[in-house]
């Protein structure tokens, strides 16, 4: 046994080792085949399927959760020190590592995957004229805003430096929104920021909680009850909600658009002191 464990390739996970998933081992052998720094097997939150569904049903054309966001930098920035602190928020968080792929029951899984490597791209425009610049730029991020993730090909994360001038640049973070909602861009933002600082040194930042935690907690409620209080809340309702109910017929409902909805001062002020109250 110990000499057999010496060789190279022995070992690996059984399912014993993934306890949050319901999974034969000649799955896990298929999943390490493909995936060699496979670490975890998780389920998915009940959005998650939703949110995979939806992108499937894009395919090439606009996918709103395909999300690309633009931060301006100003001053000077190392190229270098910005990557390795995008891998170093990586390694961090094992949830912005997964494959997402179907299990042999049926269910959706994810695969935590160690050992990724950032995808990461460094485009410098800084010699270009004002309107060559522009173009550039608006070519690159509307290619880059096309060219939308395979769930089981991780990370489904990837940044950009784009240096417009010698004290401007833009970083660009695109990732799928399966990965991670709202509340959580401000917080990856100033663990970015906080890691560059440190020059990529993750032991600089306090350990982060665990994702897997989250997954062992909601394993744990009662989803008869939670449907229950969902359909006690949305009773009565018959209908969904149209945000712009006079949008015409033939309308292009591609991308995202801007609706202008005039409000009064009153109602204006309103608004957020109720949304306060609805926390």
């Amino acid at each position: 046994m110990a000499a057999h464990a010496a060789r190279p390739g022995a070992g690996g996970l059984t399912p014993a080792d993934l306890p949050l998933v319901a999974v034969r081992q000649s799955e896990i052998d298929t999943w390490e085949q493909r995936y060699p720094g496979l670490a975890d097997a998780w389920p998915l939150t009940p959005l998650q399927p939703g949110l995979l569904y939806q992108s499937a049903l894009t395919g090439d054309g606009y996918d709103p959760y395909h999300v690309q966001l633009v931060f301006e930098l100003a001053g000077p920035v190392d190229p270098a020190r910005l990557r390795a602190a995008g891998q170093a928020l990586l390694d961090r968080h094992p949830n912005l590592r997964t494959a997402f792929t179907g299990g042999a029951s049926g269910d959706g899984i994810q695969l935590v995957v160690d050992g990724l490597a950032l995808p990461w791209r460094d485009l410098d425009l800084r010699d270009r004229t004002a309107p060559d610049r522009d173009a550039a730029l608006r070519a690159f991020l509307a290619a880059d805003l096309a060219d939308h993730f395979d769930p089981e090909v991780p990370p489904l994360l990837r940044m950009a430096l784009v240096r417009t001038a010698p004290d401007a640049s833009l970083l660009v973070l695109t990732s799928h929104h399966v990965l991670f909602d709202g509340w959580s861009v401000p917080l990856l933002t100033r663990e970015l920021l906080a890691l560059y600082r440190a020059g990529g040194a993750a032991d600089a930042l306090p350990r982060p909680p665990e994702y897997r935690d989250f997954l062992v907690w909601l394993a744990d409620r009662d989803a008869s009850a939670s449907a229950r209080a969902w359909a006690d809340e949305l009773d009565g309702v018959a209908e969904p909600t149209l945000l712009v109910p006079g949008l015409p017929a033939d309308a292009d409902r591609s991308g995202a658009r801007r609706a202008e909805v005039p409000l009064t001062a009153d109602l204006a002020a309103a608004l957020p002191r109720r949304a306060a109250e609805l926390g």
